[in-house]
């Protein structure tokens, strides 16, 4: 199958690689070997490029800390990385037999019966493999290193063929996180290829796909339906990549404003569920922890349709968690009360969990 872009999309995807992040935590880390690299995960696992060209490692449980390795090593997210490092002939090639020997596997295990690749992180997974391969294709293209840029395009096509199936057959496009995350690639699929036969869903159409979905997450009151401030954050940075992107592209003329004012509301939710310090209360599974990038907005937050209410003012705070939204991500701190004043707490119960990993008993983890 042939398929050359148009002059402007050319420009668009050269001017790509390097405008957004793929939201991957930090810790990856890189090492030179004489046979290829050593690529040390942000989970701290580590990967040899002498084996990721072997495509009977693709199907393999790893050793440690198994199903975030996993996610990882089939992102294929390393080889942007290793590109930035070094970017000669021999790194490129060594990145096309990578994505070759994981195609091998991928076509063949799709062929065979495409739910055997679904897992709890296959959408995060398709979604940086898109973004990785997406980078890869404007990096060649920008360098005018055309050979290269051809042979990468042709393994990106087999590649989306596959991704296209994921995200219809196993339906990875869900309310969640993961789901954004997923949408978001192929977004910028669609846009920096809109010519493509194997794109089955347009960009505009990925755009209202996008808006409708995150305004099932984000509802009336600006909280997101996991009910935490962890994954509040996330969608704001999510929200905030969508503007970013949809402004960047000017393909999309008023679109952005929509996101914009979504993106208002969850930022007010964040700033609602703030201890009186700035710091992340104990909302979720999490006892939280400081934060600098936003400023708490005091008041009152009452959301019966998430069960959350939170009250604070300058130097007292109180929540209270009693119902959800939804079953996504459900945290375990059910019926949870937090009491904090003068910058300590005064009492916190965990609800359903504890927040002291040492201590195998429920709830009651912290009377201060």
């Amino acid at each position: 199958m042939e398929f050359v872009p148009s002059e402007n999309d050319r420009q668009l995807l050269a001017a790509y690689a390097g405008q957004f992040s793929d939201g991957t935590p930090r810790g990856w880390e890189f090492k030179e070997l004489s046979e290829g690299w050593e690529i040390t995960l942000p989970n701290s696992a580590k990967l040899l490029t002498s084996e990721l060209i072997k495509p009977q490692v693709w199907p393999t449980v790893p050793a440690r800390d198994a199903n975030t390795t996993t996610l990882w090593r089939n992102s294929l997210a390393y080889l942007p990385r290793i590109l930035q490092v070094q970017s000669g002939t021999h790194e490129v090639l060594l990145a096309e037999k990578i994505v070759r020997s994981f195609l091998y596997w991928f076509e063949e295990t799709a062929t065979d019966d495409i739910n055997k690749l679904k897992s709890g992180s296959q959408d995060h997974q398709s979604a940086l493999r898109i973004r990785t391969m997406l980078w890869i294709l404007s990096f060649l293209l920008r360098q005018e290193r055309e050979e290269e840029f051809n042979r990468f395009l042709a393994l990106y096509l087999r590649l989306v063929a596959v991704e296209n199936r994921l995200l219809n057959e196993p339906d990875l496009f869900k309310p969640n996180n993961h789901g954004i995350m997923l949408g978001i690639a192929h977004l910028h699929a669609a846009t920096l290829f809109p010519g493509l036969d194997l794109q089955e869903t347009s960009a505009l159409e990925w755009v209202n796909r996008l808006y409708s979905t995150l305004g099932e997450i984000i509802d009336e009151d600006g909280i997101a339906s996991e009910n935490t401030p962890i994954y509040q954050i996330f969608y704001v940075m999510l929200l905030d990549d969508i503007v970013l992107f949809i402004k960047w592209t000017r393909k999309f003329p008023g679109q952005a404003r929509m996101f914009e004012l979504l993106l208002r509301a969850a930022q007010i939710g964040v700033r609602k569920q703030l201890l009186p310090n700035g710091a992340v209360p104990p909302l979720g599974d999490s006892p939280g922890g400081m934060q600098h990038r936003y400023k708490p907005m005091l008041g009152t937050l009452w959301s019966p349709n998430n069960g959350l209410a939170v009250i604070s003012q300058e130097e007292e705070y109180f929540s209270f968690v009693a119902g959800f939204r939804s079953v996504i991500h459900k945290q375990l701190d059910e019926l949870s009360i937090a009491w904090w004043r003068d910058g300590g707490f005064i009492f916190r119960d965990a609800g359903l969990l504890n927040y002291d990993q040492n201590d195998p008993t429920p709830s009651l983890s912290g009377c201060k």
